[in-house]
């Protein structure tokens, strides 16, 4: 997965997935182990193509 930030761009492994409350959301907080040291609380971009093979067609809603 690639991260930009401010122009710089990073890699990162995902490490895990966390539930973000227990009411049923089917939301959930993403852990990465990032190589780089970016400060606290810092708005990251994250650049994540899906590939899926099958048949039909995506359209994006934005």
């Amino acid at each position: 997965m690639h991260f930009d930030i401010r122009g710089i761009s990073a890699k990162a492994k995902l490490e895990r997935l966390a539930p973000m409350s227990t009411g049923g959301s089917n939301n959930r907080l993403a852990i990465f182990e990032f190589n780089t040291f970016f400060v606290p609380g810092a708005v990251i971009n994250l650049e994540l193509e899906i590939y899926e093979n099958a048949r039909g067609t995506w359209i994006p809603i934005n």
